[in-house]
């Protein structure tokens, strides 16, 4: 039993998972409803789509960070070059980590 959602303001979407098991082959799924789109999706593949959100997490946190570095306040140096570098090193390293996926269990070091 599932306890009563909040209220949301008029326009949010939510996005909601939720685990069952399938009255008609008895096997268990995950089920993900964002707004009003509804996926079914077997155990190992929802476990696939959280671990890849969970790397998508760390890459933005990474990100992030490193834009924040990169565009501090630097003696002598333009804000707006600064910004620049910063974007185009986090381009980079968004194809070089394309390249090395760490989800596919190897990651040279």
């Amino acid at each position: 039993m599932s306890s009563p959602r909040p209220a949301r303001p008029p326009g949010a979407t939510d996005l909601l998972v939720e685990s069952m098991v399938s009255g008609r082959d008895h096997n268990p799924y995950v089920t993900i409803t964002l707004g009003t789109q509804k996926a079914q999706l077997e155990t190992d593949k929802a476990m696939d789509v959280a671990f890849h959100i969970m790397e998508c997490a760390e890459a933005a946190i990474s990100d992030a960070f490193l834009h924040r570095f990169m565009t501090q306040d630097g003696e002598g140096v333009d804000p707006k070059e600064r910004e620049e570098q910063a974007v185009a090193l986090i381009m980079h390293l968004r194809e070089y980590r394309k390249k090395f996926p760490i989800a596919r269990g190897w990651f040279p070091l």
